[in-house]
């Protein structure tokens, strides 16, 4: 008995161990390491001012869009955001030419106000 509960167990780790070594290959060569929906992908912050303690403004990049949002203590807000690709371009042709991280968000955040 103690034999057959042993075989079962080793049965099943090696059947665990096995899927899990699947699914790292299809993660890792049919998704580029990325998996289509998983947390964080495609988000990317652009720019973060914090206001006062716990208090802040990004701007953020997903798919297709850019985002203001505001975080505070009870959570975040949205305050706006872009989303047709000709002032996406622009947002991104503005970022690119800001040289001083110190103006960077206040050029990119007035810009993103003006075309609105």
């Amino acid at each position: 008995m103690e034999d057959l509960v042993l075989r079962t167990a080793g049965s099943l780790l090696f059947i665990i161990a096995l899927m899990l070594g699947l699914a790292w290959v299809v993660k890792k060569f049919l998704f580029g390491g990325k998996i289509p929906g998983a947390s964080g992908n495609g988000v990317e912050v652009i720019a973060h001012v914090p206001l006062q303690p716990k208090r802040s403004i990004f701007i953020v990049r997903v798919p297709g869009k850019i985002l203001v949002v505001g975080s505070a203590e009870n959570g975040l807000t949205s305050l706006g955001e872009l989303s047709d690709q000709p002032a996406i371009e622009q947002f991104d042709a503005f970022a690119l030419g800001a040289q001083k991280p110190s103006q960077r968000f206040a050029d990119i955040f007035k810009k993103f106000l003006h075309t609105n």
